[in-house]
């Protein structure tokens, strides 16, 4: 008898031949998502801030400021929309007259404290100020921007015809001839980025470009790359600016010799998503999580997570609600929070509460086919003992499959594994949050009836208010046959 343990990590690999696949990757995955510390984790759900946002059409805009929630949505009457706030008990109305388009929305500071704090937004119209109480237009400002950033005390405006725009220095309401400025990228613009050594990065649709420099005086506009670009809404500030260019998800790493930046493509095993139809409509970065979220606005999403400069892996998530678009921030008390607007005027928190607002989270994965080093060998599968880890009760189906899914080989049935909550020690582990007499970690042995050269598992389990599960690995035993013949 072979016993050979198989650690699960690596994400989904949609690019290489499945028999090309490492064994502790996935050949399909839905609503998993990869732990930096390996394995692969079901994710949480979330939940609904309270009340519908009055009005009609989908969520412009959210953001979070100090201690509460803000969003914008298109008014029922009078072709503009509003702006509310959210405390906790439902949505008020904060100031009218905004433009009807999709929100860009930044929060900034141009003064040395932080009393000055306030979120700037521009929706296709002259840029918005909310400084916590009241909203106020910045009619000073040049209209028509669709992409707003505060960057080094100046108020840069992007206009999607390849203008950039920024306002004096210390004020985003200066917009005089001798302190404001102008500069054209030649390229349609699609997002800003403000990244290290206070440079700011204009995201074009066939082109990177970055802006040098502090004030009027020293900026300087250069051309990092002529042949890739950004979609519209795709980049997200991490460690290094990610975006999604036609290549897939890719990122703007620093070259430290020569002060300067070049794009790399990080997240080659989903590339294939994008060619098969996946319209990327908005990202936000999970930095609790190392993640970066892509999603489309039909709810189907993916999950990329980093550690440091390098990917862990890729996973995909299907939302129950469209999600129109999105925003990360912080609370006063630090709370890191993160937010998408859909079309039904509310406002969804991310990563709160184990259901999709009320609705099941259905989570599946399908392993890659493992040859356990032997290709050419058929075997006799005999048991799998999973390495799994949950705080709550779960009833998680597992299927193998053999011989990379051959038809002509009957179909083995489907098992259900009951599994209890998992213990904990004491004084560490989070309270109601474990089982006094379940083991830290169990290893539960399923029975395998099969002859293959090879075998993948799927795994799956609907959950409805109860915590996400792991699953680490998982070890197989077998006993060795004949070589393959034919």
């Amino acid at each position: 008898m072979t016993s050979i343990h198989t650690p699960l990590k690596g994400g989904l690999n949609l690019a290489a031949p499945p028999n090309q696949i490492k064994p502790g990757q996935l050949l399909f995955c839905q609503n998993f998502e990869c732990p930096i510390e390996g394995g692969y984790r079901a994710i949480k759900g979330y939940e609904e801030l309270t009340g519908t946002v009055p009005g009609k059409g989908p969520i412009l805009g959210v953001a979070t400021f100090r201690d509460h929630y803000v969003a914008i949505r298109e008014q029922s009457a009078g072709n503009t929309a509003a702006l509310y706030k959210n405390t906790g008990s439902g949505w008020t109305l904060v100031g009218s007259g905004m433009e009807v388009g999709r929100y860009s929305i930044d929060d900034y500071t141009f003064k040395a404290t932080d009393y000055y704090r306030a979120l700037y937004m521009v929706g296709g119209g002259k840029p918005w100020k909310y400084d916590g109480n009241s909203l106020s237009q910045i009619t000073s400002a040049p209209s028509g921007a669709q992409w707003l950033k505060c960057h080094n005390f100046h108020l840069f405006l992007g206009f999607e015809v390849g203008s950039i725009q920024h306002s004096g220095v210390g004020n985003p309401e200066d917009w005089a001839g001798g302190n404001a400025g102008e500069f054209g990228t030649s390229d349609a613009l699609t997002g800003f980025s403000s990244t290290t050594g206070g440079v700011l990065i204009a995201f074009c649709r066939n082109s990177i470009q970055a802006l040098y420099g502090q004030s009027r005086q020293s900026f300087q506009l250069k051309r990092l790359t002529a042949n890739a670009g950004a979609k519209p809404w795709t980049v997200a500030d991490m460690v290094s600016p990610y975006f999604i260019s036609e290549r897939g998800i890719s990122n703007l790493q620093a070259v430290q010799a020569f002060g300067d930046f070049t794009p790399a493509t990080v997240g080659y095993q989903v590339d294939p998503l994008f060619k098969q139809g996946f319209v990327p409509s908005t990202v936000l970065v999970a930095k609790a999580s190392n993640q970066l979220r892509v999603f489309s606005e039909e709810g189907q999403g993916i999950y990329l997570t980093t550690y440091a400069t390098e990917t862990v892996g890729a996973t995909t998530v299907q939302f129950e609600h469209a999600v129109r678009c999105s925003y990360s921030g912080e609370l006063d008390t630090g709370e890191e929070v993160s937010l998408f607007g859909s079309d039904d005027g509310r406002v969804y928190r991310f990563d709160q509460g184990d259901s999709f607002a009320g609705l099941d989270i259905v989570s599946t994965m399908t392993t890659a086919f493992n040859t356990f080093g032997s290709p050419d060998v058929r075997k006799r599968i005999r048991r799998i003992a999973l390495d799994l880890t949950n705080t709550e009760a779960i009833d998680l189906k597992v299927l193998p499959q053999f011989n990379g899914g051959d038809a002509d080989i009957a179909r083995h049935r489907a098992q259900v594994l009951g599994r209890s909550a998992a213990g904990g020690f004491w004084g560490q582990a989070q309270w109601d949050g474990f089982a006094w007499s379940g083991p830290i970690q169990a290893r539960d042995r399923i029975s395998i009836a099969g002859t293959a050269t090879d075998m993948a598992l799927t795994f799956s389990c609907l959950r409805n208010g109860t915590a996400p599960f792991s699953i680490t690995g998982y070890t197989t035993q077998y006993e060795a046959r004949r070589l393959e013949r034919g």
